[in-house]
Protein backbone atom coordinates (compact mmCIF):
# COMPACT_ATOMS: atom_id res chain seq x y z
CA UNK A 1 0.00 0.00 0.00
CA UNK A 2 1.03 3.56 -0.61
CA UNK A 3 3.47 4.36 -3.36
CA UNK A 4 4.64 7.29 -5.46
CA UNK A 5 2.61 10.47 -4.99
CA UNK A 6 0.24 8.97 -2.42
CA UNK A 7 1.32 10.75 0.76
CA UNK A 8 -0.85 13.61 1.91
CA UNK A 9 0.60 16.88 3.08
CA UNK A 10 -2.76 18.16 4.23
CA UNK A 11 -4.79 15.29 5.64
CA UNK A 12 -4.50 11.91 7.33
CA UNK A 13 -2.71 9.19 5.36
CA UNK A 14 -5.38 6.81 6.66
CA UNK A 15 -7.73 8.39 4.11
CA UNK A 16 -5.42 7.30 1.28
CA UNK A 17 -4.85 3.82 2.72
CA UNK A 18 -8.59 3.25 3.06
CA UNK A 19 -9.17 4.29 -0.55
CA UNK A 20 -6.41 1.94 -1.72
CA UNK A 21 -7.87 -0.89 0.36
CA UNK A 22 -11.18 -0.50 -1.48
CA UNK A 23 -9.42 -0.85 -4.86
CA UNK A 24 -7.42 -3.85 -3.65
CA UNK A 25 -10.54 -5.52 -2.30
CA UNK A 26 -12.30 -5.06 -5.65
CA UNK A 27 -9.31 -6.65 -7.39
CA UNK A 28 -9.25 -9.58 -4.94
CA UNK A 29 -12.92 -10.21 -5.65
CA UNK A 30 -12.21 -10.42 -9.39
CA UNK A 31 -9.27 -12.78 -8.80
CA UNK A 32 -11.40 -15.01 -6.56
CA UNK A 33 -14.22 -15.04 -9.08
CA UNK A 34 -11.87 -15.98 -11.92
CA UNK A 35 -10.27 -18.72 -9.81
CA UNK A 36 -13.66 -20.16 -8.81
CA UNK A 37 -14.66 -20.41 -12.48
CA UNK A 38 -11.37 -22.11 -13.39
CA UNK A 39 -9.97 -19.03 -15.07
CA UNK A 40 -7.21 -16.61 -14.30
CA UNK A 41 -6.67 -12.89 -14.40
CA UNK A 42 -3.63 -10.70 -14.86
CA UNK A 43 -2.92 -7.01 -14.63
CA UNK A 44 -0.13 -5.35 -16.55
CA UNK A 45 0.01 -1.56 -16.66
CA UNK A 46 1.00 -0.11 -20.01
CA UNK A 47 4.34 1.66 -19.67
CA UNK A 48 3.29 4.59 -21.86
CA UNK A 49 0.09 5.14 -19.85
CA UNK A 50 2.08 5.10 -16.59
CA UNK A 51 4.60 7.61 -18.02
CA UNK A 52 1.80 9.91 -19.20
CA UNK A 53 0.04 9.71 -15.83
CA UNK A 54 3.25 10.54 -13.96
CA UNK A 55 3.93 13.46 -16.31
CA UNK A 56 0.42 14.78 -15.58
CA UNK A 57 0.97 14.49 -11.82
CA UNK A 58 4.34 16.25 -12.03
CA UNK A 59 2.81 19.02 -14.16
CA UNK A 60 0.08 19.58 -11.56
CA UNK A 61 2.62 19.50 -8.73
CA UNK A 62 4.76 22.07 -10.55
CA UNK A 63 1.95 24.56 -9.88
CA UNK A 64 1.82 23.78 -6.15
CA UNK A 65 3.54 25.34 -3.14
CA UNK A 66 5.78 22.26 -3.00
CA UNK A 67 7.40 23.35 -6.29
CA UNK A 68 8.50 26.73 -4.95
CA UNK A 69 12.32 26.90 -5.07
CA UNK A 70 12.26 28.16 -1.47
CA UNK A 71 10.45 25.03 -0.35
CA UNK A 72 13.09 22.64 0.96
CA UNK A 73 10.79 19.80 1.83
CA UNK A 74 11.04 16.09 2.60
CA UNK A 75 8.78 15.47 -0.39
CA UNK A 76 11.30 16.55 -3.05
CA UNK A 77 14.31 14.65 -4.32
CA UNK A 78 17.72 16.25 -4.88
CA UNK A 79 16.56 16.96 -8.44
CA UNK A 80 13.40 18.69 -7.10
CA UNK A 81 11.10 15.90 -8.29
CA UNK A 82 8.16 15.47 -5.96
CA UNK A 83 7.64 11.72 -5.69
CA UNK A 84 5.81 11.79 -2.39
CA UNK A 85 2.87 14.14 -2.11
CA UNK A 86 -0.40 13.64 -3.98
CA UNK A 87 -1.28 16.72 -6.07
CA UNK A 88 -4.94 16.71 -5.08
CA UNK A 89 -6.99 17.79 -2.11
CA UNK A 90 -8.37 15.37 0.44
CA UNK A 91 -11.71 15.46 -1.33
CA UNK A 92 -12.52 13.27 -4.33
Amino acid sequence: MLGPNTNLGHNSIILMIEAQALYINALIQKVRSAKCSGGSISICPKAQVAREYNAEIQARLSQSAFADPNCNSWCKSDSSINGNVVPDTGRS
